[in-house]
């Protein structure tokens, strides 16, 4: 009998044990939701402050100002997360995918132009000295342009040789190393930055325009009513507002699958060739606003490359 009580006091002990791990373990959830949920709001508040600071700081002095762009920031937020989501893995650049990767071989046309993209200026010695893990490569933002040049030019078209034929000559210019970091999640992350901040410069200018382009009369109108003037802060933060609210409009990212010869020259379904050797590949096209477009890719640098650079004797 006593063992009998023994065992049912342990056995409920362990009960009760159980319940109160399982209570605890569901207090810790809800304590770091919590927690999640603070560091959430920080971060928003911060993207507020960031879109203020960069538009019109005149905005704090309007009550509950941060409260009142917290939903269209946080779409914006979103509208980004998912473009950059959305951008293929990085590129890999290595002596074997300029010969093998026709996206590499038609946007970079060769290694010289990596190797002065990273080495100028030192600009990947200068990064890897500050780095304190030893990694094997790199990963890094590049844009570029892309141009069209139409002209008239020869073709085979079936076994004949024709002149004068509309072409379509496509060339990638104007590359820019924009960012390096060690892993692809640090520089997607850094590409969310460079977006938002991107989007909140071309507010300002957007804004700016909206102001001096005024007319005489529309100027008189706002003067007389500060509910309709722009100057006026509250009137500014609708304006705010509304431009934030198509995020389409102010940021997108169209996808391009081109078809290029071995002389850049644009090569449609309709004239294609059989005979004619040609590469596809997949651009991201970036615009913001009404700016021109560029190229945004993201690339993998082996970092044997800069030893072999170094054995061959270039600075």
């Amino acid at each position: 009998m006593l063992n009998q009580r023994v065992a049912e006091a342990e056995s409920l002990r362990a009960f009760f044990q159980d319940q109160w791990n399982h209570l605890q373990h569901l207090l810790d959830q809800r304590q770091q939701q919590k927690i999640r949920e603070r560091q959430k709001t920080r971060l928003l508040d911060h993207a507020v402050e960031i879109l203020v600071t960069g538009t019109d700081g005149r905005l704090r002095a309007i009550s509950r100002y941060q409260e009142q762009l917290r939903q269209s920031t946080r779409a914006l937020l979103i509208y980004i997360e998912d473009i950059v989501s959305a951008m293929p893995p990085p590129l890999l650049l290595t002596k074997q995918t300029f010969v093998m990767d026709p996206t590499v071989r038609s946007l970079f046309q060769g290694e010289r132009l990596i190797d002065k993209l990273f080495h100028e200026q030192r600009i990947l010695e200068n990064f890897l000295e500050h780095q304190i893990e030893i990694c094997r490569e790199v990963h890094a933002l590049i844009h570029l342009f892309k141009t069209e040049k139409h002209v008239l030019g020869s073709a085979m078209w079936g076994e004949m040789l024709v002149s004068g034929v509309p072409q379509t000559i496509v060339c990638f210019v104007g590359h820019e190393l924009i960012d390096i970091k060690i892993n692809e999640t640090d520089l997607r992350s850094v590409l969310k930055k460079i977006l938002f901040d991107s989007v909140v410069i071309h507010l300002r200018l957007e804004t700016t325009r909206i102001r001096h382009e005024r007319s005489d009369e529309k100027f008189r109108q706002d003067v007389l009513d500060p509910e309709q003037n722009i100057d006026n802060p509250k009137v500014y933060l609708r304006v705010l507002q509304q431009l934030i609210a198509s995020p389409k409009q102010l940021l997108n990212l169209n996808r391009e699958q081109l078809t290029i010869d071995k002389m850049g020259i644009k090569v449609s379904n309709a004239h294609e060739d059989s005979t004619t050797s040609t590469d596809t590949i997949d651009l991201q096209e970036l615009s913001i606003g009404n700016r021109p477009s560029r190229i945004l890719c993201m690339v993998r640098y082996p970092l044997d490359r800069l030893s072999a650079r170094h054995q061959n004797g270039d600075e």
